[in-house]
């Protein structure tokens, strides 16, 4: 039988030898340098190819069959496509990434699904204990997280687990007017999923 052996890599930024790759891909592997921190991609020539080299170029590497193509390319000489469409946001982001690069969501995940339901829930119970809204919100996060609560509330009827941090903003003296509104608004169209903040309202006098 034949003997095998891995020929170490050199780096290209220190020329230290490389022999484990740190990230597979599809086309090869990604290493970085436990000498100088460098990282490098292995091309379809087998060299290695420095990742800030890459970007200042302003190329990429498939990651299907590692040819070097233009940034803007939508697919590598081979064919290959490289960019796909969010299925949450319909942006196009490198064909390789499992998760948007503009919204972040996962693309295993279905929009509509109940498992989007509780993603959408879970980001925006997130959002509203972000601690930076106890000195106001001007960007606009307790509005986008309440609709995104309202939404899967009308969708799936499973936006109960988001009431507690809804309630903990509506206590905060320095929560908005107009944001109280749309909250009370939002806990009233949640019915019975929102009983625990009765005595809240009674003790507000009602809501806003």
């Amino acid at each position: 039988m034949a003997s095998h052996e891995i020929t170490a890599l050199q780096c290209p930024s220190c020329g230290s030898s490389n022999t484990g790759p740190t990230k597979p891909l599809a086309f090869g592997a990604e290493f970085s340098c436990a000498k100088c921190g460098g990282t490098s991609v292995l091309i379809i020539n087998r060299a290695l190819l420095p990742v800030d080299s890459l970007q200042k170029s302003g190329d990429q590497v498939c990651a299907m069959c590692g040819r070097v193509a233009d940034r803007k390319a939508r697919f590598c000489q081979d064919g290959h496509k490289l960019v796909r469409t969010c299925l949450k946001c319909n942006k196009e982001f490198a064909a390789h990434h499992q998760r948007c690069d503009y919204c972040g969501w996962p693309q295993d995940v279905q929009p509509g699904t109940p498992e989007a339901h509780d993603l959408e829930l879970d980001s925006a119970i997130e959002d509203l204990s972000d601690p930076t809204l106890l000195l106001g919100d001007p960007r606009g996060v307790v509005q986008r997280a309440l609709c995104k609560i309202g939404n899967v509330s009308v969708t799936s009827g499973c936006g109960k687990r988001a009431v507690a941090s809804i309630v903990r903003l509506l206590q905060n003296p320095q929560f908005g007017q107009a944001n109280a509104i749309l909250a009370w608004n939002l806990l009233a169209h949640m019915g019975a999923d929102a009983a625990e903040t009765l005595p809240l309202l009674l003790q507000a006098g009602g809501a806003p």
